[in-house]
């Protein structure tokens, strides 16, 4: 038997990757439907055989979750390692990144994610990309710490992931990023990183978490548009949430993800830019952007105030600088989304 070596190969670290978060979530439903359906027996059968399910059910539960869970970890560990090879590779003069080009290449995130990231040679956001925020916003925004913006970022996720019926994931910030890469979500680990330095930039920090969380929410709608067995046994399947995407809109992102589009891929430009996940994930951050009022940063600010102090600060990839301001964490390897694309063809 021979030995299969995946550590010289990024993209197949993050191919797998993905795969292992999404075997995790298939998993994780198992666990769910299992205690659906015990549900359903205990309300509608009786004797031995249900009470030997019953008594057996927490534990086979615990070890479903145990291995989710195991999942999960190494699904994260690979993008790390992704990671690490993509940073020994640059060190080395070779590998991902943007090599000599005066245009970094649009490589993915890997299968189940998604990318903000913007031009090189920008000196200002495009207004109509990324979307018009208003001058009392940014005001107020300068006069926040960098704890402050975080918890405000924060709040903006909760408000999106409630929106799309997830759980909010936490920002990891690796400071490792380009200047032209903005943030990355990974569905496998459920991993939202955003450069650190968008925080002196509220236009690009808040289109980017609305951006990613769009991503996230494509996936949602996906997983909502393939319900498993037991839940259309039980009449549960999921809805799709409404406004937010047609039956042919979900089925386009599926594909549009099975078949991401990137430069590293030999793709184009033009085709990443223009990929039905990319198209409204840009839509949602500017559409969120334009709309955002004073009134409504208030309330992100009055919604981050409600909620327990943490910790121990914003959550930062190992070894690397949170938000400005913050300390690093022991020095370990940071995940990195890899090389990013730019925010619009040049004519």
């Amino acid at each position: 038997m021979g030995v299969v070596s995946e550590g010289a190969d990024p993209d197949r670290l993050r191919d797998v990757s993905g795969r292992l978060g999404a075997d995790a979530d298939r998993l994780d439903q198992v666990g769910e439907d299992g205690s659906a359906l015990l549900g359903v027996l205990v309300e509608n059968w009786t004797g031995p055989d249900l009470e030997h399910f019953s008594a057996s059910w927490p534990g086979a539960r615990q070890a479903i979750a145990q291995a989710t869970e195991t999942l999960r970890s190494m699904s994260g560990q690979l993008e790390r390692d992704a990671a690490d090879q993509e940073r020994a590779s640059e060190a080395g003069g070779g590998g991902a990144g943007a090599g000599s080009s005066s245009r970094p290449s649009s490589g993915g995130p890997g299968p189940g994610g998604g990318y903000a990231s913007g031009d090189p040679h920008w000196t200002e956001p495009d207004d109509e990309v990324y979307g018009e925020l208003d001058p009392e916003i940014e005001a107020a925004w300068d006069e926040m710490t960098p704890e402050e913006q975080d918890a405000v970022l924060d709040a903006i996720i909760r408000e999106q992931a409630a929106r799309y019926g997830i759980d909010p994931p936490d920002i990891t910030y690796d400071s490792s990023m380009s200047s032209n890469e903005f943030g990355v979500w990974r569905d496998g680990p459920r991993e939202l990183v955003l450069n650190p330095d968008l925080l002196d930039d509220p236009q690009m920090a808040i289109n980017t978490i609305v951006h990613e969380m769009r991503h996230a929410g494509q996936h949602e709608m996906i997983r909502d548009a393939n319900p498993s067995l037991i839940e259309r046994i039980l009449g549960t399947d999921p809805e799709y949430i409404d406004g937010e995407g047609s039956p042919e809109d979900v089925e386009a992102w599926d594909e549009n993800f099975d078949d991401y589009q990137s430069e590293d891929n030999g793709d184009t430009f033009e085709e990443y830019w223009e990929q039905p996940v990319e198209v409204d994930a840009r839509q949602a951050g500017r559409d969120y952007v334009d709309d955002l009022t004073p009134e409504d940063l208030e309330d992100l600010v009055e919604d981050a105030e409600s909620q327990p102090e943490p910790s121990d600060g914003p959550t930062q990839a190992p070894g690397e600088p949170g938000p400005p301001g913050t300390e690093p964490e022991d020095p370990e390897p940071s995940p990195s989304p890899g090389p990013a694309p730019t925010p619009s063809p040049t004519s």
